[in-house]
């Protein structure tokens, strides 16, 4: 799966798309210069189940890793996600 990535001043968001249409994306907002905020998730129906909210919110952790910023989930799926995993997300965690 081809996640890809755009953004701008305010933030961004992950995203796959399929025939030029965009199937599921993660949405993030920059809160200072060294913090994120993981705003919403969004995952077509025909994606349901396979993983895809995960493989967005992966991308997104990598992203915050390399760059040395920390997440404040404000999505219910992302919030959900890492709480349930908080050993593997403590590093990045706001």
């Amino acid at each position: 799966m081809n996640i890809q990535q755009k953004t701008n001043t305010d933030g961004g968001h992950f995203f796959y798309e399929e025939g030029g249409k965009e199937l599921a994306g993660m949405y993030y907002s920059k809160i200072s210069d060294n913090q994120i905020s993981i705003d919403h998730t969004e995952v077509d129906d025909s994606l349901a189940g396979k993983g895809v909210g995960k493989i967005l919110l992966e991308s997104t952790v990598a992203f915050a890793r390399k760059n040395g910023l920390s997440i404040t989930p404000i999505c219910t799926y992302a919030k959900h996600v890492m709480d349930k995993n908080a050993e593997t997300y403590k590093d990045v965690r706001a």
